[in-house]
């Protein structure tokens, strides 16, 4: 049985694996264990002994490289249903991955796109230690229409909202999980041409993994800085064209 509305997987899809694999490796320290999937090798992002992610090859030529989501929900085909029921788009029709689950890839009603999630097996273990260097840590969307969203995301994952004055910021939207708060979303700036979904990863020193981030061909989209209370972040695009973001909370 798997829980429900919360983040289990991050995946990055990219046209460059070879050089994803290698620029993240010297980053993070993060090892790989790869297999076979179809046509395409599939590499999972290994913390210790236990996966966190993946990284595989776009689909299509014309597909950006990107991170994505997987977020667990009782029924896939449901959530789908329930999705477009909310002005949502299915990008990729429910569909089971052999001996481990079932998704669909669905895009909001903004553009974001994210991934429903069930497990057929039994749901593995994810890194305990909150704030654990090289993992996952935080989600935010980036959505031009942040009011409007809302419907989509409480019908799809049963997550509950709640807004959060940030001064100078604005407002910031928390999502919740059974009461635990497993994402936020933000008015996107307006030079951002499209909504979509940011990952943030967990690091013991934000300036010196940006400052690595950069010296290994990375892009900076947002310099090191500080969110009063919270903690310290920077962004980056990856050497491959995805975009993702290093964080360290206040009290870590």
């Amino acid at each position: 049985m798997s829980t429900h509305g919360t983040f289990v997987w991050h995946e990055l899809m990219t046209k460059n694996p070879d050089a994803a694999l290698k620029f993240y490796s010297e980053l993070f320290g993060w090892k790989y264990k790869t297999g076979d999937m179809g046509p395409m090798k599939y590499h999972e992002i290994m913390v210790g002994d236990r996966p966190i992610g993946g990284i595989t090859g776009t689909m299509a030529p014309e597909q950006p490289s990107a991170w994505n989501a997987y977020v667990t929900v009782p029924n896939v085909d449901a959530a789908v249903e329930k999705a477009t029921r909310q002005g949502g788009k299915v990008l990729v029709p429910p569909m089971d991955i052999p001996n481990t689950g079932r998704f669909a890839m669905l895009a909001d009603p903004s553009g974001a796109a994210i991934a429903p999630f069930t497990y057929t097996m039994e749901e593995q273990s994810k890194p305990g230690a909150l704030g654990e260097p090289g993992t996952f840590i935080w989600n935010e969307l980036m959505t031009a229409d942040p009011q409007g969203v809302q419907g989509f995301y409480k019908e799809t994952f049963g997550w509950s909202m709640r807004a959060q004055d940030m001064g100078p910021m604005g407002t910031y939207h928390l999502f919740a999980s059974g009461g635990k708060d497993v994402a936020g979303m933000m008015k996107k700036p307006a030079e951002l041409p499209v909504s979509f979904w940011l990952y943030y990863v967990a690091v013991t020193d934000v300036d010196a993994a940006h400052k690595k981030a950069l010296s290994l061909g990375a892009t900076e989209t947002m310099a090191p800085m500080e969110a009063p209370g919270v903690g310290r972040f920077a962004g980056f695009i990856d050497p491959t064209g995805a975009a993702l973001s290093l964080f360290k909370g206040a009290s870590m």
